[in-house]
């Protein structure tokens, strides 16, 4: 391996000091550069000659296993947006008393491991994180989500991996911009919505930074005939209150839903009012 031979070979070579400094500290800080640079390297591969180097690097220098790049990823980040379940499980083996350290370490994005993984789409590995940490989905609470992502980018299969194999308790539904699972599954999934709401209907009542409720953004949902949702009634009756939210322009749910022209919804809010 390129380092291992420079880690061996510099240090004895003529004029070794006019390139790597006049001490033995500058030494060590040049193989560690080394070393980082093949740590990379090892990661974005996937078979037994890569599996191996990884070992050959973890032994000779383990602080690199938790040591993040300059956007503030570990190795195993890189190993799961490359896909690599089989590096991913391995660089989680090697670390042993520090796994749960790892694989719950945030890069600059506020993102785990699972983050990587659900961007790229890989079940497998999605998979193997919940199994190595059950409550990996609950990291973080104040930003983007797993779950929140997952349903964002449409991976129906993992959100429910995710939620089936989370305690409902932890779970983060957490999104960008002050919003929330639910506010993102009221776009795109009618029965995840009506999961999210059995599971926490204190999820109506958070505002984005806009001040729009969930119900805001479900007033604006026209699937049924003369502008009507499902998924608007659901949240409705879940959280009836919202009904008299205003987001920071002064607009109320009904006025999302007369702006859109959704009639059906705009008749279970009257509707709503007469109970």
């Amino acid at each position: 391996m390129r380092w291992l031979h420079m880690a061996r070979v510099l240090p004895s070579c003529p004029g070794t000091k006019k390139i790597i400094g006049s001490n033995e500290q500058d030494t060590r800080h040049t193989q560690e550069h080394y070393a980082e640079h093949e740590a990379l390297d090892a990661i974005y591969g996937d078979g037994e000659n890569f599996l191996k180097s990884a070992k050959i690097i973890y032994d000779k220098a383990k602080h690199l296993l938790l040591k993040p790049n300059k956007e503030g990823d570990t190795p195993l980040h890189c190993a799961a947006r490359s896909g690599k379940h089989s590096m991913v499980s391995y660089l989680i083996d090697l670390a042993e008393g520090d796994k749960l350290e790892l694989l719950r370490k945030e890069n600059k994005n506020r993102e785990t491991t699972l983050h990587e993984a659900v961007r790229v789409g890989n079940k497998d590995i999605v998979k193997l994180l919940l199994e190595k940490d059950s409550e990996l989905a609950s990291i973080p609470k104040d930003a983007a989500s797993p779950l929140y992502l997952a349903i964002v980018l449409k991976q129906d299969s993992i959100t429910e991996m995710i939620y089936s194999n989370s305690d409902k308790k932890k779970l983060s539904y957490s999104g960008k911009n002050g919003q929330n699972a639910l506010h993102a599954a009221i776009l795109r999934d009618e029965d995840l919505t009506k999961k999210l709401l059995e599971c926490n209907k204190d999820l109506t009542t958070q505002r984005d930074e806009n001040g729009s409720t969930p119900l805001h953004f479900a007033a604006a949902v026209t699937l049924g005939p003369f502008g009507s949702s499902v998924v608007c009634k659901e949240v409705l009756r879940a959280d009836a209150d919202a009904l008299y939210q205003p987001d920071h322009a002064g607009l109320f749910p009904i006025h999302v839903a007369a702006s859109v022209g959704a009639l059906g919804n705009i008749h279970w809010f009257f509707f709503s009012e007469t109970q």
